[in-house]
């Protein structure tokens, strides 16, 4: 059965580490597709998939109506294509609303990412200060 995790929060708060732990193996030998310097097929096959935001973002570089249909697909696929992977991603929506349409676009397309992705998940996490909080899943 597929065991996918998700770990949101804020950034620089310590979430790669924790889904590296949560991984359970040595670091040096886990996968990391990076949404910073990756494609997007990484995401696809890799154990841990960094910086989702950043993926998201580089699909709303493009035209702003098919944005949407765009990040549900890249969604879908990884949720098909890679179900045991860790996904992290920062949380964008605990600020100030963004002035420029591209941005809130962004903001709103990540917010539904991280909705679906967290409906299927076994477990989901937000990270703040290094310190993990679960917020879905059995509890050991």
């Amino acid at each position: 059965m597929p065991y996918m995790r998700l770990v949101v929060g804020g950034a620089y708060q310590g979430k790669l580490a924790f889904a590296q732990s949560l991984a359970g193996g040595p670091a040096e030998y886990l996968e990391v597709a990076d949404g910073e310097r990756d494609p997007f097929e990484a995401a696809f096959c890799r154990d841990i998939v960094y910086n989702l935001h950043v993926y998201i973002r580089r699909i709303c570089k493009g035209e702003a109506d098919g944005a949407k249909k765009e990040v549900q697909a890249f969604i879908h696929r990884i949720l098909h294509q890679n179900s045991e992977a860790i996904v992290v991603c920062n949380l964008l929506g605990c600020g100030i609303v963004p002035t420029e349409a591209g941005d809130r676009l962004w903001r709103e397309l990540t917010g539904e990412a991280c909705q679906s992705l967290a409906a299927c998940s076994a477990e989901v996490y937000r990270v703040i200060c290094g310190i993990p909080q679960k917020l879905k899943g059995k509890e050991p």
